[in-house]
């Protein structure tokens, strides 16, 4: 009997020695892999705005003629001189009457080949346009509802009603850079030079946000 005991704790002290092995072994290992993962780098340079970045969006500001990239409440990017329609912003635009609409949208097309250099559409008229419209008898219901279910099947919104369409955000064309820093010359969009579109145009994305007040 004491023999049978000896022999027991003889193999519990060498299971013991096996775990204990075991457990270094995998302590090793962890802290080996551990020291594979970077660090992170506290005073690394932030990450530019970039298409796949869908946080950013586009504040345009009537007040001071400047569109600005943003990310949050952080501007990334500022552009001064953006023009305007010619008869400035208005809550709605209707069709042939030159003023750029206020609110919010989203760009849903992109024409880099456009007369304006580059130019990036907007979902004008959206729902809340067309509820203005309506509540001042200027479209029928039927049109209301045409806007109404574009928008919800995120198609482009019809053109063909008295608020008509076709706004957006392009570059100058034809136009001298000269007149385009001094006056609002639009149907209704909002203008950049052809420099500012070009270097924010890697910025933009069909669906980004887009408010202009």
């Amino acid at each position: 009997m004491p023999t049978a005991c000896c022999r027991l704790a003889f193999h519990l002290k060498n299971l013991c020695c096996h775990t204990l092995a075991l457990l270094l072994l995998l302590m090793i290992v962890g802290g080996a892999q551990a020291e594979t993962v970077p660090s992170a780098t506290p005073n690394a340079a932030p990450v530019a705005a970039s298409a796949t970045d869908h946080h950013t969006w586009l504040l345009i500001d009537s007040a001071t003629a400047t569109l600005s990239l943003m990310r949050g409440d952080k501007v990334l990017a500022r552009y001064d001189d953006v023009a305007f329609g010619r008869l400035g912003t208005k809550p709605v635009h209707y069709k042939g009457d030159t003023s750029t609409p206020t609110g919010e949208f989203r760009i849903d097309g992109i024409n880099h080949a456009s007369q304006f250099h580059r130019f990036f559409s907007l979902n004008y008229p959206t729902e809340a346009h067309a509820k203005k419209a309506l509540d001042q008898r200027r479209i029928t219901f039927e049109q209301y509802m045409e806007i109404l279910k574009a928008e919800h099947a995120g198609r482009r919104p019809p053109y063909d009603t008295p608020l008509g369409g076709m706004i957006g955000i392009h570059g100058l064309g034809p136009v001298r850079l000269d007149l385009h820093r001094k006056y609002n010359w639009t149907r209704g969009c909002v203008a950049l030079d052809n420099g500012q579109i070009d270097a924010l145009t890697p910025h933009l994305y069909v669906g980004m946000r887009v408010v202009i007040r």
